[in-house]
């Protein structure tokens, strides 16, 4: 078995322990075995221990209010800052919104399974929060995280355009 199959039978387990629905498992499970078939890195080093992932999933359905909405789907994963806004690129384009970015660089996505949107996103260095905050939303773009001195910000891309 390798170690991607190794990590996702552990995390299906973890998830069906958790009480998440079969449906959400397997969309997970599927979401999480293309992610690791693009990037090619150890599924721990990627996403952290099967456990630790099956709770940010489960903690990101239930903050989004949707663990039985089958309209959104929903993605978490954790990125160094130098391989974030590519993959934050890629998955806009796909039409995931980032919905959350947490201090240990964990970024929590949905996106509507039936009418995906595209998005945009910026990130701006510093420690001058509220200023770029302020600049950012003049300029049409929403805050959706901040990570240490990283923020990052959102805007459609309809409204980019």
């Amino acid at each position: 078995m390798t170690l991607n199959e190794e990590y996702l039978t552990d995390l299906a387990g973890q998830l069906q322990a958790l009480g998440v629905e079969q449906r959400r498992i397997e969309e997970v499970l599927g979401e999480v075995e293309d992610h690791l078939a693009e990037g090619g890195e150890e599924p721990v080093g990627e996403l952290g221990a099967a456990r630790e992932y099956a709770l940010r999933i489960q903690d990101a359905a239930a903050r989004e209010g949707a663990t039985r909405d089958a309209e959104w789907q929903h993605w978490a994963f954790r990125a160094d800052a130098f391989a974030e806004m590519n993959i934050l690129e890629h998955l806009g384009r796909e039409g995931w919104e980032v919905t959350e970015v947490r201090s240990d660089a964990h970024f929590s996505c949905r996106r509507h399974a039936l009418e995906p949107q595209p998005w945009v996103y910026r990130r701006r260095t510093g420690v001058r929060h509220e200023s770029t905050r302020v600049e950012m939303e003049r300029g049409g773009w929403r805050h959706c995280g901040t990570w240490v001195v990283f923020q990052y910000f959102k805007r459609s891309l309809s409204v980019a355009q």
